[in-house]
C-alpha cells in the first residue's frame, strides 16, 4: 500500500514539475459605446475566463464619466478565433460576444439606443 502511494505521489510530482511555468492567453479588445452621446472606449484583457469589473476596465475612458460607466452597445474589435465573451450585470447576461457575433446591443432594444449604467457589471472572455 505504501509503495502504491509513493508511486502515485511521484507521478503527480513529475506532472507538476513538467507543467508549463506560465500559461499565456490571447488578448481580446472590447469596445463599449454610448450610441446617444457618441462616447466610446476600449479595454484589452486576457481571454482567461476571469471576471473583470467593467467599472475598473472603462473608468478612464470616455464612457466612464463621473464614476459611472454608461454604454448602449459592445463590440469585439481585436480577438482570436474561438473567443467567447459575456457581459453580465448581477446574474443576468446583458451582452454576448464571440468571433462570429462581434456586436451586442446592451439595452435589449434593437430599434433604439438606451444607454445602460454598467456599474457592477462584469466582462468575462475565454477561448
Amino acid at each position: 500500500m505504501k509503495s502504491t502511494i509513493a508511486i502515485i505521489f511521484s507521478v503527480f510530482a513529475t506532472a507538476i514539475i513538467a507543467a508549463p511555468a506560465g500559461t499565456t492567453f490571447p488578448s481580446v479588445t472590447v469596445s463599449l459605446a454610448n450610441d446617444l452621446s457618441g462616447a466610446n472606449g476600449h479595454a484589452t484583457i486576457e481571454a482567461n475566463g476571469q471576471d473583470r469589473s467593467i467599472s475598473q476596465l472603462f473608468k478612464n475612458t470616455p464612457v466612464g464619466t463621473n464614476g459611472h460607466v454608461v454604454a448602449s452597445s459592445a463590440q469585439l474589435t481585436n480577438f482570436p478565433q474561438g473567443v467567447f465573451c459575456i457581459i453580465k450585470k448581477g446574474d443576468a447576461p446583458i451582452g454576448i460576444l464571440n468571433f462570429r457575433r462581434t456586436f451586442a446591443d446592451l439595452d435589449g432594444n434593437p430599434h433604439t439606443a438606451i444607454p445602460q449604467n454598467l456599474d457592477g457589471a462584469i466582462l468575462n472572455c475565454q477561448v
